[in-house]
């Protein structure tokens, strides 16, 4: 085992995204990491990417690492998808919000597909697009589908599994307004199912992900919903072999499945807790109203997630974490 290094691209001075990268050496001389035998994780920081004139980062969700090493990543805060190389240098703006051909809805998804191709899906209807890479490498729009019968219109794709079927969590759609606003719930279960790609589940509840509640308000018989920061969300990452991994921050560990969803292998993470202060809560909540906000506060954890987002391939693993001037890295 040779325990190696991490990137880390910044969001600000809160918000980072971290690589963490572990890995064995084969037979073949390449570096490969093992799951299913992984032990432990060290970090060290190798890269940073910070905001420049070309790339302002915001909520940085779905990221994909394509076979060339190109890091592609989805930010919800611009409704944008931005394209780097594989040393952090920016490379284009993918797409941006828009309705139309190649544009993003407000709420959507970015997955791999096949061939190094994104996937995109309006979480809102039955639309996906793809993008491809043109000559020049940059990845471009390529065709949109729309499926009019589509069953699970809640069923978001995660990843894909075979040819057929794909990996999805099932969204539990409001259907209780006056329940919702009473924010008695923190957390909730969300189903990992397949389908195909039309969004009709193959199989059903294979694992319960756990996700964080929104905070709703009515007023003036207007509902409206805000994310409370540093919730201990469950997330999903598919890995080349066709085993997947589930992180759960608040298990501080990474967890192994193999292609039948059997547990393989549960990996420790050596990171500290820290706890979240007046300054986080004044970076996240900046622009919600003093008296939501007192409320939203109300329901924040007192410490903050070990990370805020995973993702891997069989060469890393990513994590995306707090950061700030105070709370740096280095206290990992």
């Amino acid at each position: 085992m040779n325990p190696k290094q991490f990137m880390t691209i910044r969001n600000f001075l809160y918000i980072s995204l971290v690589f963490l990268i572990t890995s064995c050496s084969s037979s073949t001389g390449e570096q490969k990491i093992n799951y299913t035998d992984l032990k432990k994780v060290d970090f060290k920081t190798t890269l940073e990417i910070g905001e420049s004139e070309q790339f302002l980062p915001g909520r940085l969700r779905d990221l994909f690492v394509n076979s060339e090493g190109d890091i592609i990543v989805s930010d919800g805060a611009s409704t944008s998808i931005s394209q780097f190389d594989s040393e952090g240098n920016f490379v284009a703006t993918v797409a941006q919000k828009g309705g139309g051909p190649g544009e993003l809805a407000q709420y959507f998804s970015m997955q791999s597909f096949r061939s190094d191709t994104l996937l995109v899906t309006n979480q809102q209807s039955a639309q996906k697009k793809y993008f491809a890479q043109g000559n020049n490498g940059v990845y471009q729009f390529v065709r949109s589908t729309v499926t009019e019968d589509n069953k699970e219109k809640n069923a978001e794709i995660l990843a894909q599994k075979s040819d057929s079927t794909y990996y999805a969590r099932i969204n539990n759609w409001l259907t209780n307004i006056q329940d919702a606003t009473k924010n008695a719930n923190e957390y909730k279960k969300t189903r990992l199912v397949t389908t195909n790609l039309e969004g009709d589940i193959v199989t059903d509840s294979l694992l319960l992900l756990k996700e964080g509640t929104y905070h709703f308000t009515k007023d003036n018989k207007m509902i409206r919903a805000y994310r409370v920061p540093y919730r201990y969300n469950d997330h999903f990452t598919m890995l080349e072999d066709g085993s997947f991994l589930v992180a759960r921050p608040d298990s501080s560990a990474l967890f192994v499945y193999d292609q039948n969803q059997r547990l393989k292998n549960r990996i420790p993470l050596p990171i500290k807790k820290r706890p979240v202060r007046d300054d986080d809560l004044d970076y996240a909540l900046d622009h919600v109203d003093r008296k939501i906000r007192s409320n939203i506060e109300a329901r924040v954890s007192e410490y903050k997630p070990l990370y805020l987002d995973v993702w891997a391939t069989q060469d890393h693993i990513w994590l995306k974490t707090d950061e700030t001037k105070k709370d740096n890295l280095n206290k990992l």
